[in-house]
């Protein structure tokens, strides 16, 4: 919609016809082109159906002062402060229910100390810390529900030491070191009741050594021998019973590794080239049908996939292109019938065009 501004010139100072005018960007479109906005002014911009939607300060030409901005249906969505252009003070965000969303400061221009968001019931989503304008110090995320999802420190806006996640009832799923914001040293992982479920090391990011997987029940699954994030080789697989499995033929790099449900029905197949997926995966229900099935081209999936639902019917079908779904992807439902289609490009031509 079309904005027409109203400027509300202040007469705190004397504007003369020398005085220096400068051009305000805003949101929307005005009804005249190169709108020129006095030194000191507040613009207030509206609908074209008279609904008002910001407030706007000036001082020497320079956003100054509080601006505040307007849901559609009048609440405060957010206000902001400058100070002679640059941002200052502390700025908020609202939810349309007015529970505030974010809230953040500046200082120098640069988004500094305190930095907290909230989920519109009220608590508290993400609550770290800034140092003129990079990540610092503490950082802890939450769940809805107010357990912990993550906490651990940044430095200069990367990852920095001991991090560790957690799951929605408060248990540890993940702990290990970051270094310039990439795994690093050993991590542990574990199962949603607690036992570790893998534990290894990670060389900037990337997996390398010696892996251990292990059961729920703390025996351990098998052993995978990875090279700078390249899968090369795979110990014997043993169920949580003790007994062992087709490990595959991955070898070096190449090959196939089996994977199982604790009932000993494979639950993938999948090809390497050079420790990384590439060929044909097939993803298996715990009953032996086949879940899915395509093309994983150097790690990502790429061309035709289809999708299935326990009964063995087609649930969803279409194409990949860099682990990207592209093109006309269909949905089905459990009798077979077609219930629904979806274009993938022109939702991507869509959000390039804004």
């Amino acid at each position: 919609m079309r904005i027409i501004p109203f400027l509300l010139f202040l007469l705190c100072i004397q504007v003369t016809a020398k005085a220096d005018f400068s051009n305000v960007p805003s949101k929307g479109n005005f009804l005249a082109e190169n709108l020129q906005i006095a030194m000191d002014s507040v613009v207030e911009e509206y609908l074209e159906d008279g609904r008002r939607i910001a407030i706007k300060s000036y001082e020497n030409g320079l956003p100054d002062g509080e601006w505040r901005y307007f849901f559609d249906f009048g609440g405060l969505l957010k206000k902001e402060f400058y100070k002679e252009g640059l941002p200052a003070g502390t700025w908020v965000e609202y939810y349309p229910s007015g529970q505030v969303f974010y809230r953040k400061h500046y200082r120098l221009g640069l988004i500094d100390s305190v930095y907290q968001e909230f989920y519109e019931n009220g608590r508290k989503s993400v609550e770290g810390e800034y140092d003129l304008g990079a990540q610092t110090n503490l950082w802890i995320t939450f769940f809805r529900n107010g357990q912990v999802y993550s906490i651990g420190n940044y430095l200069n806006n990367q990852k920095d030491g001991l991090w560790k996640f957690y799951n929605d009832l408060g248990v540890l799923v993940s702990e290990g070191e970051y270094r310039l914001d990439l795994q690093q040293g050993q991590w542990f992982n574990y199962h949603p009741m607690g036992h570790l479920s893998s534990v290894g090391s990670f060389i900037y990011g990337k997996e390398d050594g010696l892996w251990g997987i292990f059961h729920k029940n703390g025996k351990i699954k098998q052993e995978e021998k990875w090279d700078d994030g390249r899968l090369m080789n795979v110990g014997i697989y043993y169920t949580a019973a003790g007994d062992s499995l087709p490990k595959g033929s991955l070898k070096e790099g190449d090959g196939t590794k089996l994977d199982y449900f604790d009932n000993g029905q494979v639950s993938i197949r999948g090809n390497f080239k050079t420790g990384i997926p590439h060929g044909k995966w097939i993803n298996y229900f715990e009953s032996g049908l086949v879940a899915s099935e395509g093309e994983i081209i150097e790690g990502l999936k790429e061309g035709p996939w289809k999708y299935y639902h326990q009964n063995g019917r087609i649930e969803s079908e279409g194409n990949y292109e860099d682990d990207e779904m592209v093109g006309e992807w269909k949905v089905y439902n459990t009798r077979g019938f077609l219930v629904d289609t979806a274009n993938y490009n022109e939702t991507a031509e869509d959000e390039d065009g804004l």
